[in-house]
């Protein structure tokens, strides 16, 4: 699945497969992990209407191989849009992590982002920031009994090559955190763990659960043990983000909807959320995607 203009004429099915190379909940429906119930929440009309894309907005997209100890298999993908008129170094910089399963150039090349940030400055003002992808794989963004450490690949290899190969985030400037579904759930715990490091997150249809029972029996390899979710369950550690801005985003026919709800109520302070009809894939993450950039601009400004 690819972005363009052609994309405005896809069906509500066909942004469901989408999802399933996008998100967490694509992979679970796919294993049958779910049971038919849930993957007919997320097909039907409940869904509600398909975000429409966004003009092209010509900024370009590099795609890079990183190599790391942290990643099974050695190395891993990022992919970074830099708008024009942004510093040469100390850039602002979100970092966006997609979905279980997930590619760095879908972040562009699905949803679009760029081109969505693109058109939040052009008709609303916003203050530019730089977009960097990062490939998810299927680890839950933690460090597994199996090797794999997502997160360590992020903060200790990802955040270090682009301070020194674009100048983005570098000299102190915000960086900022934005996810979906796996990747939702991975920018809280990265803003959770490091509450200095991060101007603020947002998080669409985050891929989380209120207890190790409810997770077990959806998506059981998330987690290594009892012990391994206790340590990074995000609804447990949501007081982390006092005085970080977070913004939280589900569709009410979301299987991850009540635990979106929880998350909220236990986050500190007034955080931005909305649950508005909904599905977990493409089609509403595109509709959101607006919303999330304007959150993210505005955070930029914060002191």
């Amino acid at each position: 699945m690819t972005g363009g203009d052609g994309d405005r004429g896809v069906t509500r099915r066909g942004l469901v497969r989408g999802a399933v190379g996008f998100g967490a909940i694509g992979v679970a429906v796919a294993a049958g992990l779910l049971g038919p119930r849930a993957f007919n929440r997320l097909s039907g009309d409940e869904c509600g209407a398909t975000g429409e894309l966004p003009p092209p907005s010509g900024i370009p997209v590099r795609s890079e191989t990183l190599r790391s100890r942290f990643v099974e298999g050695g190395s891993a993908d990022i992919a970074v849009a830099v708008p024009e008129g942004l510093p040469a170094r100390g850039a602002p910089v979100c970092l966006c992590l997609p979905g279980r399963g997930g590619r760095a150039r879908d972040v562009m090349g699905v949803l679009r982002m760029h081109d969505f940030l693109a058109q939040g400055v052009r008709e609303r003002g916003l203050r530019p920031f730089a977009l960097v992808a990062v490939d998810s794989g299927e680890s839950y963004w933690h460090r597994r009994a199996g090797g794999e450490d997502r997160m360590a690949f992020l903060e200790q290899v990802v955040i270090p090559h682009v301070q020194r190969t674009d100048g983005l985030g570098a000299d102190g400037a915000p960086v900022l955190l934005l996810g979906w579904s796996m990747g939702g759930y991975g920018a809280l715990l990265a803003a959770e763990r490091r509450p200095d490091r991060y101007r603020a997150v947002a998080a669409a249809s985050p891929a989380i659960w209120p207890s190790r029972d409810e997770q077990r029996s959806a998506v059981p390899d998330a987690f290594d043990s009892d012990a391994d979710f206790a340590r990074n369950d995000v609804i447990a550690g949501a007081a982390a983000l006092q005085g970080i801005p977070v913004r939280v985003d589900c569709g009410d026919a979301d299987p991850f909807f009540p635990a979106a709800r929880r998350l909220v109520d236990a986050l500190p302070g007034r955080p931005s959320a909305s649950f508005d009809t909904g599905c977990h894939d493409v089609g509403f993450w595109r509709r959101i995607a607006p919303a999330q950039v304007d959150f993210l601009s505005r955070a930029l400004s914060r002191a």
